[in-house]
């Protein structure tokens, strides 16, 4: 499960993350994190946009499993990234 960072902290826009998993998506390609600094959209809210590592971030959603995804406009390998929200 992802940790949460933008509810205990809304003024985090910027932390070290872990890629747990990248996979593709009709839109380019879905990422989870180990932490998040992105809010998903919701409630007629658009999602965060920003960077992971060296991909733009299009959306953040949250999946029917409660997983947030990042959906960025690369892939990225399983590993240590920077995450920064715009």
């Amino acid at each position: 499960m992802t940790r949460l960072i933008y509810l205990e902290d809304p003024t985090c826009l910027a932390c070290d993350v872990q890629i747990t998993k990248c996979d593709p998506h009709p839109e380019g390609f879905a990422i989870i994190l180990d932490q998040t600094p992105f809010y998903p959209e919701g409630g007629g809210q658009p999602g965060d946009t920003g960077r992971i590592g060296d991909a733009v971030v299009i959306n953040v959603l949250t999946s029917q499993g409660k997983e947030v995804l990042h959906i960025v406009d690369k892939a990225l390998p399983p590993g240590p990234a920077q995450a920064s929200v715009d």
